[in-house]
Formats: structure tokens, sequence, C-alpha cells
């Protein structure tokens, strides 16, 4: 059944500068989508694809909620890199779903050359957790994987450069569709979850980056480790595992997603693995934008940063 553009019911998806449509499929799931600007200039260019998977805290309640799901991720930094077209900072301010008295990590600014990278090279596609259907209280993969078969026949996508980012609970079906998937996954990007490590070895040649908090007391480092572990068992060629000192769950991913090395690194692989690269990185310190912190990815050895 065809996706349908629809009105979501509020304002935090609107956007000026690049297409951020929302579609309603009752035989998928509802997705934000959007557009480079150039996209409909070049008229026959294919472009990468990016499914952008959010955690369970960022599943929709109720109608007209599908708003939690743009806090991190993908539409963050599309909603941004609007909001430094217009000349503004690149942050957003969007209500959570379980909001606390502590910092909200969602705020925090994205460097602006990440939000440019992403937005003009990808058509990004997140799809929405909706828990009033009681059949959907974790992402299904089977319906995932038609998602992506949708996309592919509906837009210009470039079939050799699909990729796949999770986190949280959306980290874990990342992995999954990994493991059902891999010769349709040009690199894989988890952010505080594991997968079946049992498997690893069906996955063995999909590029990974892998990120976790050494402090996430919602799903254990260990996880993460784990699948790392077996991967490279099996000899995996290209497996990359940064681990951040001092970080919880929901921190780890405004470290990654934040920084434009890392959607360089997730645009170099186009349906094989590359020469695993030596590349340093600035991030900003959570709590301290005026901070930095370096590391050094070497050898695709654990860190801590």
């Amino acid at each position: 059944m065809p996706s349908t553009a629809t009105d979501p019911g509020h304002a935090y998806a609107a956007t000026s500068h690049i297409p951020f449509t929302f579609y309603t499929n009752p035989s998928t799931y509802d997705h934000y989508l959007s557009l480079p600007p150039s996209y409909a200039s070049l008229h026959s260019a294919p472009f990468p694809l990016l499914l952008s998977l959010h955690s369970g805290a960022e599943s929709q309640l109720a109608p007209q909620t599908s708003y939690f799901a743009l806090r991190h991720g993908a539409p963050k930094l599309i909603l941004a890199y609007d909001r430094l077209c217009s000349g503004l900072a690149p942050q957003i301010d969007i209500p959570a779903r379980n909001p606390s008295s502590g910092p909200d990590p969602s705020r925090d600014p994205v460097d602006p050359a990440a939000a440019r990278l992403l937005a003009e090279s990808c058509i990004t596609v997140t799809p929405v957790l909706d828990l009033s259907h009681s059949a959907r209280h974790s992402w299904d993969c089977t319906t995932l994987l038609t998602l992506l078969d949708e996309l592919a026949r509906d837009w210009r996508v470039d079939p050799a450069r699909i990729y796949v980012t999770g986190f949280g609970m959306g980290a874990r079906a990342a992995w999954e569709l990994a493991l059902r998937a891999p010769a349709q996954i040009a690199a894989l990007l988890p952010i505080g979850g594991g997968g079946d490590a049992l498997r690893a070895s069906v996955m063995r040649d999909v590029p990974v980056w892998a990120w976790h908090g050494r402090e996430d007391r919602l799903v254990d480092v260990a996880e993460t480790e784990a699948m790392v572990a077996a991967l490279r068992e099996v000899g995996a060629g290209e497996c990359w595992c940064t681990v951040l000192d001092g970080v919880g769950h929901d921190a780890a991913w405004t470290r990654a997603y934040g920084g434009v090395e890392t959607w360089e690194w997730m645009l170099e692989h186009q349906g094989e693995s590359v020469e695993a690269p030596s590349v340093e990185f600035v991030l900003p310190v959570l709590g301290d934008l005026g901070a930095q912190v370096r590391g050094k990815l070497s050898g695709g050895e654990a860190i801590g940063v």
C-alpha cells in the first residue's frame, strides 16, 4: 500500500529549506522522510538512503505525538540543518515523552558540518513506532525491510548506499536487520544496544561502527562489546567500537550523531567494506560545549573518549 503524505498534527517537523514530510502507511510504519535540497533539480541522480530507528522512549503513545521520534538521530540533524539555513543555532527543542529534571541531551547543538553533510547528501527515513498498536511494541524487522523496499521503489535510492542506524531499542533492530539482510546494508551504525552474537558470521562483511556509553544503566555495554567481539572472531572486515567513558544511555547517541566524522565514515561505504581508516575526531563534551575531547581510531580497538 502506498504511503500518504499527512499533516502530523504538530509544528515540530515544519521546515523551510529542506523537504521533510510525514507519511502514513498502514501496511508498514508511518515515517518522516527528508529529501536533499538538490533532489528535485538532479532529475535522474540516485541518493544514499539512511534508515534511522529510534529507541523505546521516542515511541508514539497517542495520536499526533509522533514528534517524540524527532528528538534524536537523523531527524534532529535535518531540523538543525533547517535552522542553520535560517541563520539560527543548530539545535532543537522538542518535548520528551517522559520529561526529567536533569539536562536534556536532545537540546545539545550538533556540528553544523554534520547537519549539512547528512541533510544535503542523503534521503533519510525515520519510522515511528506507535505503541497504541498492541502488536507493535518493538520494531518488526520484516516490516522494516518491506518499508525499505517501498522506499527504493518510490524514490531515487542508490541501492548500493543504504545505511542503517538505531539507538537503544533501535540499535537492536539495526543489528537484526544486518543479520537478516546483510547484502542490502552498506554500513551499520548501532548505538547503545546489542545483537545476536551467535549469528555474527552472517554479517561479517557489513562495515560496523558501534557506540555505547560505559555508564549506560539501561542497556549494559557488554551487549555491544559481545557483538563486536563475535564479529572480530569471525573475521569481520571492518568493525569499530567506541565506548564513551563517563557517558550514559541517551548521551551516547547525542555524542555519536553530533559529530561530522560519524557521517563521513558512513558515506564512505558503497555496498562493500573499505580499508579501515585511522581518523582523528573531535566531539563536544556534554554540559560544556566549550571543551572538547579527542579520540584516535586505529586498528579497530575499543576506545574511551
